[in-house]
């Protein structure tokens, strides 16, 4: 999982170019399974085994920086990603975060979206009736800008609770990623998958 592309001001968050370049040639040389996210579930929903080294990569947040720098990397070499997209922040304009008029450039040119909340608040700090509020939000502004809710979602901050993965299976999410390490198997948490 990736955040920011080439924007030194915020290095915690930020990977820079040449290093990303790094690990694209790594996966393409090393003729890696780059698969999707979408192919992950569904391996892990019916049971199917994983390719050796089979890798998926996402994107949290929509910033603008994945927009303009990562993802024409992502394209040119013909790899799936998937952006997991926090509404309101696309709705509220904020500066250095991608539009919905990009966001629909980059579904046409072969990217994927997923859910990551209206408000990317954190969600184990915030009651249930906050939450599906967000959840309901989100799911109305995904209809209304792009005529459809993504199946993917991820955790802001990639952490939760039970109450929150309870929450998330009321209204037919069947599946959710975090932001720890490790690998995914058909062992896994299907509401709490790793990512790293």
């Amino acid at each position: 999982m990736y955040h920011r592309f080439g924007d030194d001001r915020y290095p915690s968050t930020n990977i820079q170019l040449d290093q990303f370049e790094l690990h694209i040639n790594e996966v393409i040389e090393n003729n890696y399974n780059i698969t999707s996210i979408d192919e992950v579930i569904n391996n892990l929903q019916n049971n199917l085994p994983f390719q050796d080294k089979s890798v998926a990569f996402t994107i949290d947040d929509a910033h603008e920086s994945f927009f303009l720098n990562g993802w024409p990397i992502f394209k040119k070499n013909k790899i799936p990603v998937t952006l997991f997209v926090s509404t309101s922040i696309v709705d509220d304009n904020i500066k250095g975060y991608m539009t919905w008029d990009q966001i629909r450039e980059f579904i046409h040119d072969g990217g994927d979206v997923g859910q990551h909340t209206a408000s990317h608040n954190h969600m184990p700090t915030i009651d249930k009736i906050q939450i599906l509020q967000d959840l309901k939000m989100s799911h109305q502004r995904f209809i209304d800008e792009l005529g459809f809710i993504p199946k993917a979602f991820a955790f802001p901050y990639g952490e939760t609770s039970l109450e929150v993965i309870e929450t998330l299976k009321e209204i037919n999410i069947e599946s959710a990623f975090g932001q720890h390490s490790g690998v995914i198997s058909n062992k896994s948490n299907f509401y709490y998958l790793p990512r790293y």
